[in-house]
């Protein structure tokens, strides 16, 4: 269940918690992958799912997009994601970028939403969540 906080005419908002983090593989961290958090509670147009990449030092910021009921071309975005429980994957975003072969640097069960172990729960507030990921 998510909460909606109305503004004007505008098209409403999700209640959201701003998540920062790190991703680390095997205690290092993990520069140039996507972090993607998806509401346990199905993902809709006014629940939507947040994602990042990482910089450098494996750190993140979730950052959610959803429609603008004025102008279809241009999505509503913000920091944080709804609050709840979610689950995550993370996948190598340079590999996928730059469309280098392999396997790349995050192992596939984090990558794929139905095998991946990653669950948080996203509380109202500023909070740190940190993904520690470890090789096969």
């Amino acid at each position: 269940m998510s909460s909606l906080v109305a503004s004007g005419c505008s098209t409403p908002t999700p209640e959201v918690g701003i998540v920062t983090g790190k991703v680390k593989l095997d205690g290092k961290p993990l520069s140039e992958v996507s972090v993607l958090f998806t509401p346990e509670a199905q993902s809709t147009e006014l629940n939507p799912a947040s994602g990042a990449i990482t910089d450098t030092t494996g750190r993140f910021e979730l950052q959610y997009s959803m429609p603008n009921s004025r102008d279809l071309s241009a999505p509503h975005t913000g920091a944080g994601a709804v609050l709840g429980w979610h689950r995550v994957i993370v996948s190598d975003y340079k590999m996928m970028s730059e469309l280098l072969p392999g396997p790349g640097r995050v192992p596939l069960r984090y990558a794929d939403p139905a095998s991946s172990p990653l669950r948080f729960e996203v509380v109202a507030g500023a909070q740190v969540i940190d993904i520690e990921l470890r090789a096969p």
